[in-house]
């Protein structure tokens, strides 16, 4: 395991030349361990194929290679994930289709096999894809549930198997299972489903055109949606339920707090300090809106925000998110933190 410490620059970044290559080729987060017994909560990406972690807690950010990704090794978006033990995490291996569990020292203390052309995962469960499309059915998902035999082993337990026609857009799990979101293969339709054990439900469908379906989860039940598209498009927030069939449809293009100049909704959403996180393009620059779910109305416009590529987690002092505005050569590439009322650059991906 190797220990990266960051620098800070006089712009509030730091330098990680060593990894930029990585980080320019993919990067994806995970959902953070819980704090027990003093030890800090866990947050991990990847990068061109391998694992890193930080502690929610430093100050500033140590960043942990764990060196596991070799040349017949590699790890997808969305396929690593905290571990219910302290300071571990799972990580999938897509080339030998193993699920790892790795402990805080970066030994592997259990490996699974488990097959899929792509995986979805967080502490408690596993959604697999596995790799054909099956004409007039979709993709072949299995869901497992995690099962933790002491601190060192993990088992998998199969509670639903089933074809959805979804390509994953997003996604996001709860305490009983996983909703996912997408476009069918015809490019038509968004979808929205939620699986838990022995079903699956559609919980929202709508018109697909050149654009993808993003979701913020607000509680188990509350869910808003957003289209991040490549073209300009209305400011329209969709509201559903996990356990009912209400749906709302709210338009945002009256809202006095709306930018005058607002071009759609580009990249992913979160949640903090209760309100809706909107990452929206604004001439060539992104910034965030905020959204008032009580009030139904915007509360803040804050610029200068790089764009949302992935939603890491919120600290003590704000919300991390991995910063990228794709259509602006050379802009920022990094972790941000976004406190509410302005976004800070903390670590720059890029070579300087």
């Amino acid at each position: 395991m190797i220990v990266l410490p960051f620098k800070k620059s006089s712009k509030n970044a730091a330098g990680l030349k060593p990894l930029a290559a990585f980080f320019l080729l993919s990067c994806s987060c995970i959902s953070c361990s819980p704090q027990k017994e003093n030890h800090p909560p866990v947050c991990a990406f990847t990068v061109g194929g391998n694992a890193y972690t930080f502690n929610l807690d430093d100050s500033p950010l140590y960043v942990k290679d764990y060196g596991i990704n070799k040349a017949s090794s590699r790890f997808t978006r969305n396929s690593v994930g905290a571990s219910k033990n302290n300071g571990a995490f799972l990580a999938w291996d897509q080339e030998n289709e193993i699920l790892l569990q790795v402990n805080s020292n970066g030994r592997v203390t259990t490996q699974v096999p488990l097959k899929g052309r792509l995986v979805y995962l967080n502490r408690n469960y596993v959604l697999s894809q596995k790799e054909n499309y099956v004409d007039d059915s979709g993709f072949e998902f299995d869901f497992y549930r995690i099962n933790y035999i002491g601190k060192e082993k993990i088992l998998l337990k199969k509670i639903w198997s089933g074809k959805i026609d979804l390509f994953i857009s997003d996604c996001f799990f709860t305490e009983n299972g996983i909703c996912i979101a997408g476009g069918t293969r015809d490019n038509k339709t968004h979808n929205v489903f939620y699986i838990t054990k022995n079903s699956i439900k559609n919980c929202f469908s709508m018109e697909k055109n050149s654009d993808f379906l993003r979701l913020i989860k607000v509680n188990e039940n509350e869910v808003y949606a957003f289209l991040s598209s490549t073209d300009k498009a209305s400011a329209v927030l969709y509201k559903f339920y996990l356990k009912g069939t209400i749906k709302f449809v709210r338009s945002l293009m009256m809202d006095k707090n709306l930018p005058w100049r607002f071009e759609g909704f580009a990249g992913y959403g979160f949640l903090y300090d209760n309100q809706l996180v909107l990452p929206a393009k604004v001439r060539s620059s992104i910034c965030f809106i905020k959204y008032d779910t009580n009030e139904e109305k915007i509360t803040g416009v804050v610029s200068d925000c790089d764009g949302c590529f992935a939603s890491l987690a919120e600290c003590e002092n704000g919300f991390y998110y991995i910063a990228r505005n794709p259509d602006v050569d050379g802009s920022f590439y990094g972790i941000s933190l976004f406190d509410g009322n302005s976004c800070k650059r903390i670590i720059d991906f890029r070579q300087e």
